[in-house]
């Protein structure tokens, strides 16, 4: 998924940092999808790569802060969306690996998304979800929750390469209605035409019905 990346510990986790990718996308889809702390994060120091500041002209730690942070400069404390980006990374490979513990099967892409997607946090301001942070800072406890009553319905539909309008409809019963119901839907596109805009081949909606109301 789309990466923004937030305040590491040097700042404040649930703020996105100023130099982090941010949507929307060409034809206004929401990006990011998720975010992830990118800023001053400590990872092994290249022994070849140079190392810049071109987000702060002026050197200072803005957003490259590339000091060896041991006596051996093996570790680097960097920040970017590259920083970000492995975070998320090693959750899908936490959430692949419990997804067949649980289900005996390994997930599609599609469903690793939405699972980290369901289980994000909102950053600072509930205005989930946004160009900013899109659906909000990953958070592999509430993802891998497992509340009663979840269901976890996976593909099973190929998506062609030309728009499908096939409906698919599935229902379920809250069992606690003390506590809010979370539905998230995630779909492998296939790749859109070249300078296309829109570039979605298969535009789907997600209605929750609850009685005679709609969302």
């Amino acid at each position: 998924p789309g990466v923004a990346g937030c305040g590491g510990a040097a700042d404040d986790i649930d703020a996105i940092i100023d130099f982090s990718s941010r949507g929307p996308t060409a034809d206004n889809r929401i990006k990011p999808d998720i975010a992830a702390p990118g800023h001053d994060i400590t990872g092994a120091r290249s022994s070849v790569a140079t190392y810049s500041c071109a987000c702060d002209p002026a050197g200072g730690t803005g957003c490259c802060q590339s000091t060896g942070v041991d006596p051996l400069n093996k570790y680097s404390a960097y920040s970017g969306t590259s920083q970000a980006a492995p975070r998320v990374a090693g959750a899908a490979a936490v959430v692949f690996d419990w997804f067949n513990d649980h289900f005996g099967a390994f997930p599609s892409p599609a469903m690793t998304k939405a699972i980290l997607i369901n289980g994000a946090v909102d950053v600072k301001a509930p205005d989930v979800p946004n160009f900013n942070e899109g659906w909000g800072r990953i958070n592999l406890t509430t993802s891998l929750a497992s509340p009663v009553g979840a269901l976890y319905t996976d593909q099973t539909t190929i998506l062609g390469p030309t728009a499908d309008a096939a409906a698919f409809t599935t229902s379920g019963v809250a069992q606690d209605p003390s506590r809010p119901v979370t539905v998230t839907l995630v779909w492998t596109d296939p790749a859109g035409a070249v300078s296309c805009n829109p570039c979605l081949v298969n535009d789907l909606d997600l209605l929750l019905t609850q009685g005679a109301t709609t969302w």
